[in-house]
């Protein structure tokens, strides 16, 4: 979820409904409110991660084949995915959007997801969503992908961004495996 501009607000059947939710007072229900633009919440269940195992040896292996000129610069490995059994993705398009879930029937509502299956919930109302994926099945929310940079007058690296570099750094070629996200494609 974004750091900042997304709140919740829950609401039990029987409480009296937030003006102009869309909620009757026999609902239950969350409020998603952002308050700024581009704001999301991603929230997965029942995920599970796969990954390549030796991810050392495909760098190297890459590396070898984009010095060969077989490996194209804009080329990205996939080193990592994460597959979710359901996945609630909203983004919103300005700073007053809003999605309105209603639960299905009486739920207790308390800390839950809203990619739960158990809790049946359904929009209700939305307003300046961009994007609103909610609770869908099998989908690949998050990857991790890897890509050849060029870097004037540093030695090569292997690297992550956010970690340090791995043990071994191989020799001086002025290139980087990084991994490379959207707006490196943007």
């Amino acid at each position: 979820m974004s750091e900042n501009g997304v709140s919740f607000a829950m609401k039990a059947s029987g409480e009296p409904p937030p003006l102009g939710s869309g909620l009757a007072a026999v609902d239950a229900g969350i409020i998603v409110s952002f308050a700024a633009k581009d704001a999301i919440v991603l929230q997965a269940a029942e995920c599970v991660v796969a990954s390549i195992e030796n991810q050392h040896e495909l760098s190297r292996h890459i590396l070898a084949l984009y010095e060969k000129g077989e490996w194209d610069e804009d080329y990205v490995a996939i080193t990592e995915v994460v597959q979710a059994g359901r996945t609630t993705v909203l983004i919103s398009s300005s700073s007053d959007g809003s999605v309105v879930f209603k639960a299905k029937g009486d739920v207790e509502l308390g800390p839950l997801s809203l990619a739960a299956a158990n809790v049946g919930l359904r929009v209700s109302n939305s307003r300046n969503i961009a994007t609103q994926i909610v609770a869908e099945g099998r989908l690949t929310p998050l990857f991790r992908a890897y890509g050849v940079r060029k870097r004037f007058l540093r030695p090569l690296e292997l690297a992550r961004r956010g970690t340090g570099p791995p043990p071994a750094v191989p020799e001086d070629t002025g290139v980087i495996l990084d991994e490379m996200d959207y707006e490196d494609f943007a």
